[in-house]
C-alpha cells in the first residue's frame, strides 16, 4: 500500500471523515488492525494537524492514515498501517476498512476489504 494525499477529499467530506476517526478510536478492539489505532487519537483536532500527524512520510512504525476516499459504490474507504519503511512500502501490516455512508453523514462499519502484513 502507498501513502495518498487524501486531504482534500476529508475536507470535503469532513463529517464523514471524523465519523470514522471517532468510530476508530471508540470501538478499535473491533475493527480489524485496531490494535494499531493510537489510544490518543483525536478525531476533534484540526484537519490540517491530523493529517500532518498521521500521515506524514516521516513517520515509521506508527500508526499512519494511508488514503481516505470514497468510492464508486458511496462507500467510505479508510486505509491505515504501521509502516516499517514507507520510502520501500515494507515492512508494517494494515488493512482497508469500508463503511456505509448514511443520509445525515454517520456512518457504519461494513468490512475490512484487505489486510496486509509485509516483512523484510
Amino acid at each position: 500500500m502507498h501513502l495518498e494525499n487524501y486531504f482534500e477529499t476529508a475536507q470535503k467530506n469532513e463529517e464523514i471523515f471524523r465519523n470514522i476517526l471517532r468510530d476508530l478510536s471508540t470501538k478499535e478492539y473491533l475493527r480489524p488492525q485496531g490494535g494499531i489505532v493510537p489510544i490518543d487519537l483525536n478525531p476533534e483536532e484540526e484537519l490540517a494537524e491530523i493529517y500532518l500527524k498521521y500521515s506524514s512520510p516521516a513517520i515509521f512504525n506508527q500508526f499512519t492514515i494511508l488514503y481516505f476516499k470514497i468510492d464508486e459504490r458511496g462507500r467510505a474507504l479508510i486505509a491505515f498501517d504501521d509502516i516499517g519503511d514507507i520510502e520501500k512500502s515494507s515492512g508494517g501490516s494494515g488493512v482497508e476498512l469500508a463503511y456505509k455512508i448514511n443520509e445525515n453523514k454517520s456512518v457504519e462499519f461494513i468490512t475490512d476489504t484487505m489486510e496486509w502484513t509485509f516483512r523484510r
